[in-house]
């Protein structure tokens, strides 16, 4: 080792033990391991167990002058990723992973190696700016990323050695061709990438170039890769095998479902196929059961709105209806109202399309057109089954929403779906539906109204102190985002919640055809909190920003 780390080492042991994060004794013993290795004192530190990484971190940033990177919590963008050749990485063990504003982040060991940064700055037409991470962090990163990327690059090389383009290559070849290695790689390799970077969704869409791989990420998509036109009809079919499909049907929409492990966690893929004019396009919908059944007081309610819905939850019978886009957390909000109810005295059963979680103790029962079991016929049959609580996944049709409704006035505790922009709108949706307004007006409870909004990310407000919230003005806490949001500023999302209770004024209304202009006055004068003013909230508390609200109504 080096007379220069050497110095370094040093110095990083004594901010540590000034720190109080590790006694004498531990430092001790770690330099005489360091003797026998060329590590860093920091690695040795902590695989001892004398350190933890946050406090290994905190003294690097005082050290080196130069912010820490947990590279293990933030995550590594694609196209950063790639943004540097394979040999510089693994040589100076930098780990490039984000790339914003033509500024490449690198995460680096030894940030302190000049001849490096050298290296790089000519390999690369990016600003190069560099990180201190934890030694074990880096290694961890280049072995995961370059045997995925690897992986993928590999793939897509082999395969287009093998493959000519053809506009529509035959099933015969298609059968071939996705059972190949290679084929089978690059599938994994864009479905690991896209768990590890907590999307929601890849999108396989088919353009002239080529296709494009696209992934959701807090509701917003972001590009990943671009794979060769040639390759598109094998990996969508591939996808197709893996979810049930008929690969010979090309031109009908079709839906499938695929059951994966990743990091020993369990995750649904629920995929769906379109034809368009360039080819088949897919969406792989991921699905991780422990996102979906979490507990009302995680959900972003205001304790007013908690204490709302969990008192609606306790009534007998009625209906209670949510409402929002897809993608709104809906579904998120049933399961979690199902399972705080839940309990060992009640039949609670339910009729989805699809179940996208099991839910302990909890029937569900998934719908099946081709079986017959369609949401109204499957209504008909829960109703046959003694049940307390039913949970309709949408009401779709006027059947359905007439079996709901009644259901809801003969005894029964029935929790649905529409597809309105707020709380009073799901009156007038019902009515235009053809439901009748007094029944409506008899068995409505509440409606809650749901969207989705970006959280401001942790990091950046901490590296940044909080920008102060004059007005309920809360602006982006980092300007271009820090590498734990990959640059982006937020993380992570909240719900925000409108929630109306049928009061004696407004069932009058319901059952007086009333427009939901109307019924929604009534709502704020008896104390509605509308969507606009949580979300206001939420920028006023410093959680998100006017943007993001912005954003989201503007696209409502």
């Amino acid at each position: 080792m080096s007379t220069a780390v050497a110095n370094v080492t040093s110095r990083l042991g004594e901010i540590l033990v000034a720190d109080g994060a590790v006694t004498e004794e531990a430092l001790e013993q770690a330099l005489m391991a360091q003797r026998d290795c060329k590590r860093f004192l920091g690695s040795i530190l902590i695989d001892f167990g004398f350190a933890t990484k946050e406090s290994i971190g905190r003294a690097l940033e005082r050290q080196l002058g130069i912010e820490f990177v947990d590279l293990a919590a933030t995550g590594i963008d694609e196209g950063a990723f790639a943004a540097l050749p394979e040999k510089l990485i693994r040589r100076h063990r930098a780990v490039p992973f984000q790339l914003a504003n033509d500024v490449l982040s690198v995460a680096m060991a030894d940030s302190s190696d000049l001849y490096a940064l050298d290296e790089m700055r000519l390999s690369t037409p990016y600003r190069i700016r560099t990180y201190v991470a934890t030694e074990g962090d880096v290694e961890q990163a280049i072995i995961d990323r370059l045997s995925e990327q690897t992986s993928a690059n590999l793939a897509i090389a082999e395969l287009e050695l093998e493959t000519e383009e053809a506009e529509e290559p035959s099933t015969e070849d298609l059968e071939l061709l996705i059972e190949d290695s290679p084929i089978v790689r690059l599938l994994e390799s864009i479905v690991g990438a896209a768990v590890d970077a907590r999307a929601s969704d890849i999108h396989l869409e088919p353009q002239p170039g080529g296709m494009r791989v696209r992934y959701r990420v807090d509701g917003m998509l972001y590009d990943a890769m671009v794979v060769p036109r040639a390759l598109q009809a094998a990996l969508i079919s591939r996808v197709k095998v893996l979810g049930g499909m008929d690969i010979a049907e090309r031109r009908r929409p079709q839906d499938g479902h695929i059951s994966i492990k990743r990091h020993n966690t369990g995750y649904d893929l629920r995929v769906s196929t379109v034809r368009t004019i360039e080819g088949e396009k897919a969406v792989i919908r991921i699905i991780e059961a422990d996102t979906l059944i979490v507990s009302l007081e995680s959900l972003g309610l205001s304790e007013e709105q908690l204490e709302l819905v969990q008192a609606i939850a306790r009534k007998p019978h009625g209906i209670v209806l949510v409402t929002g886009p897809t993608g709104s957390g809906k579904t998120t909000l049933l399961y979690s109202i199902l399972t705080a109810i839940s309990s060992p005295t009640d039949n609670i059963i339910t009729i989805e399309d699809p179940v996208e979680c099991h839910i302990e103790n909890i029937n569900q029962i998934q719908v099946n057109p081709k079986a017959g079991v369609t949401f109204a016929e499957g209504l008909r049959c829960i109703l046959r089954q003694d049940p307390n609580v039913i949970m309709v996944g949408e009401i779709r049709d006027l059947d359905t929403a007439e079996i709901a409704i009644r259901s809801a006035m003969t005894g029964h505790l029935v929790f649905s779906t529409v597809h309105t922009n707020d709380a009073p709108g799901a009156i007038t949706r019902l009515v235009d539906m053809g439901v009748e307004p007094f029944l409506v007006s008899s068995s409505l409870l509440a409606v809650v109204a749901t969207r989705l909004v970006r959280l401001r990310c942790p990091t950046c407000a901490r590296l940044n102190r909080p920008l102060p919230a004059d007005n309920g003005h809360v602006q982006l806490a980092r300007e271009g985002g820090c590498p734990e949001c990959k640059g982006v500023g937020y993380k992570g999302r909240t719900g925000i919640f409108e929630i109306m209770v049928a009061s004696d004024e407004i069932r009058r209304l319901a059952l007086g055809n009333g427009a939901a202009h109307e019924i929604r006055n009534v709502a704020i004068k008896e104390g509605m909190v509308t969507m606009v003013e949580a979300g206001a909230e939420k920028v006023r508390q410093g959680k998100t920003t006017e943007q993001e609200v912005a954003r989201v109504f503007d696209g409502a």
